[in-house]
């Protein structure tokens, strides 16, 4: 019996540590200082990220959020030098059905693969916008 629980305690540890991002380390004041729904944060990392390949980019699933009745979904965006979050605009949901019918609730650490996302100029700053993705690691 003791050997059972062991390995059902070393199979939920497993679980728990393999459905979460990679730790990195934000280096740039501006996304310390704003909250990611702020212009500033969502200007600069709209600069960061036309500096980087897209290949060098890795996207983490945060929250799903209602904000001024439009539906949000928040990733975690990372590559070098870059450790942020984007509030992004989901106007379609084709493969991320799933996150929509539950809030988000089982998904939060989940890897985006294939994530791609747009920007879009509005009278309040860059926009951030779901374009497409391929799978969710979970």
């Amino acid at each position: 019996m003791a050997g059972i629980k062991r390995i059902y305690l070393w199979t939920l540890l497993m679980c728990l540590l393999s459905c979460d991002r990679p730790e990195c380390t934000n280096t740039n004041d501006i996304f310390d200082t704003f909250d990611p729904h702020a212009k500033e944060y969502r200007d600069e990392l709209a600069n960061q990220l036309q500096t980087m390949a897209v290949k060098d980019l890795t996207y983490w699933f945060d929250r799903y959020e209602l904000y001024s009745n439009r539906e949000y979904i928040v990733v975690h965006v990372q590559g070098d030098e870059l450790c942020a979050k984007a509030m992004v605009v989901v106007e379609h949901w084709e493969g991320l059905e799933g996150i929509r019918k539950t809030k988000g609730q089982g998904y939060r650490g989940a890897q985006l693969k294939g994530f791609e996302m747009g920007t879009r100029k509005t009278s309040r700053g860059i926009e951030f916008i779901f374009n497409d993705i391929n799978h969710i690691i979970d």
